[in-house]
């Protein structure tokens, strides 16, 4: 196997524009007769241009990549985290939710919560982006999927506000509606599941009526 350190790799790249840089990456990492790292390395750089480029799908790909090469459960983690993170901003949330997952089996039990925590926010973050764009569709979309990742009653519906806002500015009144009755129907069914169960009196009961 060849092992070429990050610093050779580097120096190969000095002065390059960004095409010529991609294409020798991309030789690296087909290359059969370089080790793992070398690899690894590769595409983890070829994620620099990318996102400069803000080619999100293949700095989703290129970050999944390595993390497939990577030799730790930590370093898996972290590279599948980013990722997830940027096939959210592709717009390819399935594959993101996977992509999360993975990162997710691979944390220890104390990190999952707020990983978790994190993954609502990459969403959010984005979602505000869009909406700072005025990109109000894209921002409905995304504030959707977010509402698919069982967040506490709170959160879902100060999402469910800022849909209905959204959806009143692209002239969708009735899907405003429908989306404040969503959040109606949210706080009615978290007010039954919080009451209290009324016991039995020793003392008195229904069925006392009918003697």
């Amino acid at each position: 196997m060849v092992t070429i350190t990050k610093e050779e790799i580097l120096k190969n790249l000095t002065g390059k524009n960004d095409e010529i840089k991609l294409e020798f990456l991309e030789k690296v990492t087909k290359n059969v007769e370089a080790d793992q790292e070398t690899r690894k390395t590769a595409f983890i750089l070829m994620t620099d241009i990318y996102i400069k480029k803000m080619w999100w799908g293949n700095a989703a790909k290129a970050f999944m990549n390595a993390a497939d090469l990577a030799k730790t459960f930590d370093e898996k983690k972290d590279l599948f985290f980013k990722s997830g993170m940027y096939f959210v901003k592709s717009d390819d949330y399935f594959t993101a939710e996977d992509t999360f997952r993975k990162a997710m089996v691979l944390a220890a039990k104390k990190d999952r919560e707020p990983m978790k925590e994190t993954v609502i926010n990459v969403y959010l973050n984005l979602a505000r982006e869009y909406e700072s764009k005025r990109m109000q569709t894209k921002a409905i979309s995304v504030y959707t999927k977010t509402l698919t990742l069982n967040l506490p009653i709170e959160k879902a519906n100060e999402i469910r506000d800022k849909m209905a806002v959204l959806y009143e500015k692209i002239g969708k009144p009735r899907e405003a509606t429908q989306i404040r009755q969503q959040k109606a129907s949210a706080i009615e069914a978290t007010k039954k599941k919080e009451m209290p169960k009324v016991e039995d009196d020793d003392e008195f009961s229904a069925a006392d009526l009918l003697r």
